[in-house]
């Protein structure tokens, strides 16, 4: 039976709020602290839903939550539990493919196989999605392009970590060699900046031949050669987002508080400083903030805190939520 004009303007003011609701709840988004500090975590954001998941720490109940998942209530403020993933992880990688969350590695205590997970955020369900021995189970990175997840670097270090796993076929496959790339490399930055995948600075296996500046492009099958860090860093001791198709990077030990624009293919010290002490954090970014989320405070004189640091690229101020 059609609808009545009195109910089509119910239900275009209905769909109208709902929309309104969701776009402001964006624009206001706040993360609220954790109950407990964590650190080799991961956090992803699904609309304006945050997701905190794996790691260490205390979640608030005694446990370890090394397999744990926590979501952040917009409407209320209030960390509620979720479905643990299959696999503990710590020291991990995530990304966001289709709004559907993928983790991966494993903790590095359990068997020899790394693992690719799947969250479904509807039906409150993780499922193991790809499990190899190929995979690194710890100190890797990884970030999505499309269908696609790159994920490279990390441990064990016995294989060479440059893989691409299509989240479609499920099929993970190798990519061209990175130049200089060394087994054992880890905590590698990626990003994608104009459709086109980054990897900036790593650590080397052997903790004396350093940390890396170098970056790379890669352009079909081929690597490019990009501006270099300004300093040398690691991702283990930094956070980094995408706002604007820029890359923003900070650093309080490598003293980096930098802008990277891949189209005039620079760097620029414009950001303000990280004001903490900080490393092994989970970040997100949402359109015009960067988001970074507890983590270990590497100073012997601080303690680890489950606060939340926001950097707010339009004002240029940093602000922390206790």
């Amino acid at each position: 039976m059609p609808l009545k004009l009195s109910q089509l303007t119910v239900l275009f003011v209905a769909i109208t709020c709902e929309l309104l609701t969701s776009v402001n709840a964006m624009a206001d988004f706040k993360p609220a602290r954790l109950s407990g500090p964590r650190t080799g975590h991961q956090a992803q954001l699904i609309g304006d839903t945050l997701y905190v998941f794996g790691g260490t720490g205390n979640d608030g109940v005694g446990q370890n939550s090394m397999a744990s998942t926590w979501m952040l209530n917009p409407l209320n403020q209030k960390w509620v539990k979720r479905a643990s993933m299959n696999q503990p992880k710590t020291h991990f990688a995530s990304v966001v493919v289709n709004e559907t969350i993928y983790a991966i590695g494993g903790h590095g205590g359990a068997g020899d196989k790394g693992y690719i997970e799947r969250y479904d955020a509807k039906a409150n369900r993780w499922s193991l999605v790809h499990e190899s021995k190929d995979l690194p189970k710890t100190h890797h990175s990884a970030v999505a392009s499309g269908e696609l997840i790159y994920i490279i670097g990390g441990f064990p270090s016995d294989n060479v970590h440059l893989h691409v796993f299509n989240t479609q076929t499920k099929k993970l496959a190798s990519l061209p060699k990175l130049p200089g790339f060394q087994r054992g490399d880890h905590f590698h930055h990626l990003t994608v900046l104009d459709g086109k995948l980054h990897v900036l600075g790593a650590m080397r296996f052997n903790p004396e031949s350093g940390v890396l500046r170098e970056h790379w492009r890669l352009n079909g099958n081929k690597w490019e050669k990009r501006a270099a860090l300004p300093k040398p860093s690691m991702s283990k001791f930094s956070c980094y987002g995408v706002i604007d198709n820029k890359l923003y990077l900070f650093s309080k030990l490598d003293d980096l508080h930098h802008i990277y624009d891949p189209k005039t293919d620079k760097w620029a010290d414009k950001p303000k400083p990280l004001p903490a002490s900080i490393g092994i954090t989970a970040t997100v970014t949402d359109g015009k903030r960067l988001h970074v989320i507890s983590g270990a405070r590497y100073k012997s004189d601080e303690k680890d805190q489950p606060t939340i640091l926001t950097y707010d690229a339009e004002s240029n101020t940093w602000h922390e939520t206790k």
